[in-house]
Order: C-alpha cells, then structure tokens, then sequence
C-alpha cells in the first residue's frame, strides 16, 4: 500500500512559523535491519518547542529514475514506539536511490562500534521524506522553517556518497594538511609550497620543512576530486550547512567535521597555492560556504539581495529555490513592516514547464521591485547577467536579475558581510522619491541618468571556465597561452604602451591599464600598488613577444617559443629569481572573470561584462554607485545589459545631476 501522510498540525492564523510549539515537524527512525534489503522506519510527529534529540540529513537527492521503496510505519499520537497500536503500517514510499543509499550507511553507521553504549533510538530529519512533497501549502511552511530545522538538530549528517576517486586518500591528506597550517601559523611562516625548501622521498618531491608533497600529488588530486561531489553544488547546502552546529561529512567510510574540510581546502589553495591548476569554480564555491558558515556562526546576517549574488553560481532543480533556499538566512525577509514581505509559495504544478516558467518570473520581478523599493538604489541591477539567447526568458524584464543564470561573475556592486562594500565607488549621486519609478505592472523601470559614452571597441572574453580536479598540464598549457593572448589584445586595445596620457586624468596608460585590470586597486579596503602589477607583469611581457613577432600563425614556432617561456620562467622560480607574489593575479581572479576590456568613443578605458558589445551605451543614473552598460531597444526604451568600471569616472568626477533626464528600461 502506497504511503499516505498524515498532516501536520498549525496554526492557520499565524503569517510567520515563529512560535515553535505549534510548529510541528516529521522524523524519522531507522529501524534495524532485519535481513531484509529494503529500509524499515517510523515516521512520527513531534514539535521543535519540545527541544526534540534528531540528526538532520543534508544530501544530494540525484535522479528519480528507477526510485527505492522503503517500508513506513506512520505513529499518528503519542506512542514512543513504532509498533504501537495507533500507527499505520505496511505503507511503501519512493525515494531516490541515492537517498536509499545514505539511509543504508545511516542505519549501518548508527549500529557501529561508534554508537556501543550509546543505542538509543535516533531519528532523523530529510526533507524528502519528512515534507509531504505533493502538498505545497506545507512545502512552503516547512522551508520557512528548516532554519530552525538544522540549527537545532543534534547533528548535521552531510552524505556525500560512497568512496570513489580515491576519496580516503584525500580525507586522510586533509589531516596532514591541517597540522602543517597549524605549524606554519605557530611559526608565522606565510611561505607558500612552492617556496619551501625540497627533499626526495622515494621517486617523489616533498618539502622539508612541514612533510608536504609537492603538486601534482595525487593527494592533492585526490582532495580536490571532493569538491566535485554534486553536493557542493547545491543551493540548499548554504543554509544546511551555515546554521549547523555540528556538520559532518560522511564520505565512504570516513566521517570528517564540515569546518575542517573547508579549512584544509582554503590552507591548500590559499596558503600553500596549490589550487591554481584546478577549477576554479569550485574552489569558489568551497570559500563561498566556508564564508556562509563564518558569517551566520559569528551572528553576521545578510541580505536577500547580498545572498542571491554570492549564491547563484550554486543550482536548484526548482529555480524558485534559488530564493526559497536562502529565505532563512536573510535579516530582510520578514513580513512585518521593516522586511521585503517574501511570500514562500511554490505555485502551480513544477512539472508544468509554463507553469513554472509564469511563478519563477513573478516570483523574481516581485523581489527586485522590492529590493529596488526598500532601499532606493539601483544596487540591484550590477546583478543583472543576461542568459544565453537560446535560453532566455523573455518573461522577466531586462532590469530583473535572473537567477538561474549560474555563474561566478563579481558584481562591482558586490558586498562582504563583515565590511560592507568590496569596492569603494560612488559613480553618481543618491535618488530621490521621484528618480526611481515602476510602471503599475511592475515590468518598467524609470530611472533619470544619462548617456556618459558609446562603447567603439571591447576585447576577448576574461573566462575562468575550464580547469578540472585532476591537474593535467597540456589542458593547463593551452589555457594558458589563451590568457596570455587576453592580455595582449588588451594592453592593445588600451594602447597601454603607446606612452600617450589619458582623457581628463593625464595619466600614463601603461597606469591606467593595470588599474583597470583591478578595478581601480582597493578592494575590501586593500590596495593593490606599481610593485604588485610589476611581478606580474614579468610573467606575462615574455609571451608578449611571441604576438609582437606573430609567432602565433605559425603553430610550431607559437608552441616551441610558448614552451621555452614557461622552462625559462619555471627555471627562474625554482632557483629563487622568478617573482613569487601572486597579489595582482589574485585581484585579477576577483575583476576581470567574465567581462571584456572596453574602449568609448572619446577615450574612456574599462571593463565590460562578457555580454557587452559595440554600440552599447555606458550610462550614469542617479541612485547607481557604478555606471550601467545599456543597450537600445526602441525609441525611449532600453535593456540592461550589466554594471562596468570606467575609469576616471568611479568617484563621481564625470557624474553632473543637471544631465540627467528619463531613462525607461524594459
């Protein structure tokens, strides 16, 4: 007999689930096994005001093809036991097989040597199992609470799968890891791995001091292969994971904290530089939780807006959980007079592609005009990435950030949640009452601001895309060689060497081309200097003659220069003559992802987003920190293309208010 749930008890008058004694939740109770391949539980219904002992379940739950069917016993009142009289038995339920995996690890691990004198019962918590999944009135009441869910459970069982690519190994490097940072930190030693000195052990390379193999060891192959887990990937792992006590990985046989994990992959990557080789998507992901976690644990909330951009490079099978998912975390997101008044509703039916095409435009549209409402700044829309055109949705107006669109790009608008604003820019000044306007459908957005330039020439792409978590060097070569020749088509384009001054500032623009590489050098309130940008610049003037002399139409004499580069300047490192700092190419890693350099008609020099192109319009709008790439739709009506850095005209120093006229976008 196929499972019925039972509902849930609430208080149909209450707006927000804040009283937690009448709130009632599912858990879930493994039972032993009995010989029998299929999982046993009881499900019961219990109240988080009652403080109940539950470990939360945080995974993946993979493809709904060829599902389980686990046995449920329903204890409907009172009883403590699963086999009382007032239960319903004999009731099968489909779950994914990836869950039935974690329950079978589940059932097994709290059955182990670990749990001995220790065999109370234990129940759990898991979404798919404890929320009626077709009711979607109490889907959107459980996700306003899973918070509470995760924050007061006993433990957060993080399943990642069972072992593969060598996952031991890099779980068992992670400990070696964490005692040399604390060795290095004792000592104050910021060397990175490839400045300490080296030994031989066997027919490997390893450092002297700190015992650490040197990359590409397959430890460090094997450690980064765990990003690659489709858990890090996932929108709701923010929350779970943030507001978690105490979260631990379950991997295989291995079971490791949460925080050590991420604390290893940041001392790799970060500290020992090790990470470079490998995808950097993930590596910024792996940080981005990291900083989740910090910030809710030290009591930092942020807001809506600040999470949906940090957050959306992670997915959501149901794009309206690009929000719900991050709901919880947000200080703006209540419904009394002070909050944006989100609404958490999953309308209509998720299998219906319109359907849910139609709630996700509302849905979105609705936040933004809110957003842009409550704090009168047209913040919002540096987060504006407009999708492939074969992917568009034309639905959503040009102004409404997309979130699905997934991706790593760092809006200029971009904020920490400790230090406000990354970047210290003020391009226009303030809006008033009556310089942001909405039309009564919400899907124009009047704004007053004007046309400081026309873009006339834009270069390559900066991409990060690529990269793996297995280091392999022709892939890394030729990515390589595609970054060199970014940087030359954009030193030409901004005639970085021509020795000429530019427009309205009268600087060099060998100066002016580095800045705008990092974005005017402060960041988070660090500079970046002439000394930084001249270590970098070492690594990269040597591939420059290769397109001075255009070797790169003759593909031998493009590869034999392009290999000799990298002996020599490995050769230089290896004996201490290279440069070692990698400061500028970190702030470049921060600026340049996903955007074009830009040239405008009269002699501007900036960075673009990657969807920029000739005849587009920089423009200022009061209310805007940074100067807006629009693009012209029809007579008084234009799109929104992104945010950009103009340089010369971040401080306000090219803004005059006097300009400004109506400016629609749709």
């Amino acid at each position: 007999m196929a499972f019925v749930y039972h509902p849930l008890e609430w208080h149909e008058r209450e707006k927000e689930p804040l009283n937690l004694n009448s709130q009632s939740i599912r858990l879930l109770e493994v039972l032993a096994d009995d010989g029998n391949d299929r999982i046993r539980c009881s499900i019961r219904h219990v109240r988080l005001g009652d403080k109940p002992t539950y470990y939360a379940l945080s995974y993946v739950w993979g493809s709904s093809a060829n599902p389980s069917i686990i046995s449920v016993t329903q204890v409907l009142a009172g009883s403590n036991a699963a086999h009382s009289g007032n239960s319903r038995t004999g009731q099968e339920l489909k779950i994914t097989q990836n869950l039935n995996l974690a329950l079978t690890h589940i059932r097994s691990h709290f059955t182990s040597d670990k749990f001995k004198g220790n065999q109370g019962r234990k129940f759990l918590w898991i979404d798919a199992i404890c929320i009626n999944q077709g009711d979607d009135v109490e889907k959107a009441r459980q996700v306003r609470l899973m918070r509470d869910i995760y924050r007061y459970a006993h433990q957060t069982i993080i399943w990642l799968g069972p072992e593969e690519n060598e996952s031991s190994l890099g779980l068992q490097f992670m400990h070696k890891l964490l005692q040399a940072q604390e060795d290095q930190s004792q000592k104050g030693d910021t060397r990175n791995i490839f400045q300490l000195p080296v030994r031989l052990k066997g027919t490997q390379v390893w450092t002297r001091d700190y015992d650490l193999p040197i990359p590409p060891d397959a430890r460090y192959k094997a450690l980064y292969h765990i990003l690659d887990r489709p858990w890090f990937s996932r929108v709701w792992i923010i929350q779970e994971a943030a507001v978690s006590q105490n979260s631990v990985i379950h991997c295989g046989d291995h079971q490791v904290l949460l925080t050590d994990f991420l604390n290893a992959v940041r001392y790799c990557t970060s500290d020992l530089g090790c990470g470079a080789a490998y995808k950097p998507t993930n590596l910024l992901k792996a940080t981005k939780l990291w900083n989740a976690w910090y910030s809710v644990q030290n009591g930092r909330r942020q807001s809506l807006l600040e999470l949906l951009q940090q957050h959306r490079d992670f997915n959501a099978t149901d794009p309206r959980d690009k929000v719900f998912a991050l709901y919880g975390l947000a200080w703006d997101t209540s419904r009394d007079g002070d909050g944006l008044d989100i609404e958490v509703s999953y309308r209509g039916d998720r299998n219906n592609a319109d359907e849910l095409k139609r709630d996700t435009a509302r849905l979105y549209t609705n936040i933004a005009q809110k957003i842009i409402a409550k704090s009168l700044n047209l913040d919002l829309l540096s987060y504006t990435r407009p999708p492939p055109e074969e992917t568009a949705d034309h639905s959503l107006p040009s102004w409404v950030p997309d979130w699905r669109v997934a991706d790593s790009h760092m809006s200029f608008r971009s904020r920490g949640a400790e230090s406000g604003d990354y970047f210290p820019f003020e391009a226009a000044g303030p809006a008033g009452d009556d310089d942001i306007i909405f039309d009564e459908e919400k899907r124009e957005l009047h704004v007053r601001g004007y046309e400081l330039d026309t873009i006339v020439e834009i270069g390559p792409v900066w991409s990060i895309e690529g990269g793996s978590s297995t280091f392999r060097f022709v892939d890394e070569y030729l990515r390589g060689l595609q970054r060199q020749r970014t940087f030359y088509e954009w030193e030409r384009l901004c005639k970085a060497r021509s020795g000429s001054k530019y427009r309205g500032t009268d600087e060099d623009m060998l100066s002016v081309y580095w800045h705008t590489l990092v974005a005017g050098g402060t960041y988070d309130g660090r500079e970046v200097d002439l000394t930084h940008f001249t270590n970098f610049d070492y690594s990269s003037r040597l591939f420059r003659w290769i397109y001075l002399l255009h070797l790169q139409y003759v593909t031998v004499l493009y590869h034999g220069a392009a290999i000799l580069m990298v002996v020599v300047m490995g050769i230089r490192g290896l004996v201490g003559k290279g440069p070692i700092d990698m400061t500028f190419q970190a702030r470049m890693g921060i600026t340049t992802p996903n955007r074009r350099m830009l040239r405008s008609e009269t002699g501007y020099v900036g960075l673009a987003p990657a969807e920029a192109r000739v005849g587009d319009v920089l423009e200022l709008c009061k209310g805007a920190m940074v100067p807006l790439v629009l693009r012209k739709k029809d007579e008084g009506r234009w799109e929104l293309v992104g945010d950009a850095y103009v340089h010369g005209a971040m401080k306000g120093n090219a803004f005059v208010s006097q300009k400004c006229s109506e400016i629609v976008l749709v």
